[in-house]
């Protein structure tokens, strides 16, 4: 996340977004690295405490149930990134074997072609010698 003035409106609507689940999974991911300096974990801490305040003036609830909950999610959210990152391995993964294939197959495919025209040629020659 950027560190300039727009840049901290940005982190803070994706924080909001998270808080209130709607952010994708690119602003997870971008959360996530966001989260492993210890100065944006305190900034999220501080959004959570804001986000627990606003939940208990509006409903009453147990904040230790709250925390449970929200580091639930975040376990949540960090395994669907995670799933994100190995399907994008298995992607290229895939396409790498289906070109390498392609290649074996269309190498094969040519030495055919090459040796039916050789051997072709060949009774072409052995006719004209017979001749």
């Amino acid at each position: 996340m950027k560190k300039n003035g727009e840049g901290e409106r940005e982190e803070e609507n994706i924080l909001i977004k998270y808080l209130m689940g709607a952010a994708n999974v690119d602003e997870l991911e971008e959360l996530s690295t966001w989260l492993k300096d210890s100065e944006n974990k305190e900034k999220f801490n501080a959004y959570v405490r804001l986000n627990y305040a606003m939940d208990m003036n509006t409903n009453s609830f147990d904040l230790n149930e709250a925390k449970k909950e929200y580091l639930r999610k975040i376990g949540q959210s960090k395994k669907r990134v995670n799933r994100l990152k190995t399907f994008k391995i298995f992607k290229y993964a895939t396409a790498a074997i289906l070109i390498f294939g392609l290649g074996y197959f269309l190498k094969k495919l040519k030495l055919k072609i090459l040796q039916f025209w050789l051997m072709r040629f060949n009774m072409v020659q052995i006719k004209r010698y017979l001749l």
